[in-house]
């Protein structure tokens, strides 16, 4: 099996350079502007992904790159291995100031995802994988190996939702009794599960490939487990960057959960 040191500290270290932008455009005023899907975008996210570009692109010239404010191209659909990139993973919580969006940066071999990288700046929270090495976080200094609770039973286990995705979720908790709900922004969700701090987060929409790669390295490789509805692993570097509605666990009963999803109604 390959070895990603290399991958994994250059993606660390460009997460760690994309918050420090990020946090000066969020000390300040600054404009908001609409992307042509109505989607919000501002200098965070624009000046985050170029100076990951540099330094990935530095270090790996050779990879391709999908990366969300960059055109996308066909040429990375030839490419072994592809950086795949969110700058600013919820730019909504950027914009409302509540600190819950992060940096995502995933490395994707052969469509699977070999190094992941979530930094979330405010928190100063840095959360990473590679496959084969286990997942973990780095947090005022100390490093702690993620490991996914053994809850086995829906009245013990907690789902970790956003705030502006909420409706089955709470439909969910108050038909099969969950044990309650945490709210979380961007790809933090699932770093709640690979951690233990959650059970179960639900996506009921799609999402773009950007938006999980990152959080599927880690919570692969934490031990936890991401499908989508119908149990299946999800593939990136595609030529339809969309990935469909999906539920990550804490694998216990994860076929289980996924018979409760069919119960709602997945657009």
């Amino acid at each position: 099996m390959k070895d990603y040191a290399l991958e994994l500290e250059v993606a660390k270290s460009a997460a760690r350079e994309a918050g420090k932008k990020i946090m000066e455009v969020y000390a300040l005023p600054f404009a908001v502007e609409l992307k042509k899907d109505a989607s919000p975008v501002t200098q965070a996210d624009k000046r985050a992904e170029k100076i990951i570009l540099e330094m990935l692109l530095k270090e790996f010239p050779m990879y391709g790159v999908l990366a969300e404010e960059t055109e996308d191209t066909t040429e990375r659909l030839t490419k072994e291995y592809v950086w795949t990139i969110d700058p600013l993973d919820g730019t909504k919580e950027f914009i409302a100031k509540n600190g819950e969006f992060t940096v995502n940066i995933a490395l994707v071999h052969k469509h699977e995802p070999v190094v992941g990288v979530i930094y979330a700046p405010v928190l100063d929270q840095l959360y990473y994988a590679a496959v084969g090495k286990g997942s973990f976080l780095e947090e005022k200094g100390k490093r702690h190996k993620l490991t996914p609770s053994s809850h086995s039973a829906v009245e013990k286990m907690f789902i970790t939702m956003s705030r502006s995705h909420a409706t089955q979720e709470k439909e969910l908790v108050k038909q099969h009794q969950f044990k309650g709900i945490i709210t979380s922004g961007s790809s933090l969700k699932g770093c709640l599960v690979a951690s233990g701090k959650a059970d179960v987060y639900y996506r009921f929409t799609s999402i773009n490939e950007w938006d999980i790669c990152a959080m599927d390295c880690i919570v692969t490789q934490s031990g936890a487990l991401i499908t989508d509805f119908a149990g299946k692993k999800i593939s990136y570097n595609k030529s339809d960057i969309k990935v469909p509605p999906f539920l990550c666990s804490n694998h216990t009963i994860h076929s289980d959960l996924l018979k409760i999803a069919t119960q709602y109604t997945v657009q």
